[in-house]
């Protein structure tokens, strides 16, 4: 399944408006979106995310990145959706525009 790539600050909030979730990211938990941590490098000038990695790349340097999931009802199956570094989530954080 080809997920989401969020790159912009602007990607992450129509993410968020689209799946109801507050913007200040508050217990998004009780919309059923949950967050898994990937990867191995804190990094964001390379290869990360379902999409961005490849089987001939060295695990060891695969930068983290987010998977957000939407949980199932009934099931607590993760599915999911998108895929944002972790570092450029970060570089956001600390107000990086660029």
């Amino acid at each position: 399944m080809r997920l989401l790539r969020i790159d912009t600050p602007a990607q992450l909030a129509d993410f968020a408006r689209e799946h109801k979730i507050p913007v200040n990211w508050h217990e998004p938990d009780q919309v059923g979106i949950t967050a898994k941590v990937s990867g191995q490098a804190l990094d964001n000038a390379g290869f990360w995310g379902q999409n961005g990695a490849s089987a001939d790349f060295p695990s060891v340097y695969l930068e983290l990145w987010v998977t957000i999931c939407r949980r199932r009802e009934g099931t607590g199956e993760e599915i999911p959706l998108a895929e944002v570094n972790l570092a450029t989530l970060f570089s956001w954080a600390c107000g990086y525009k660029g």
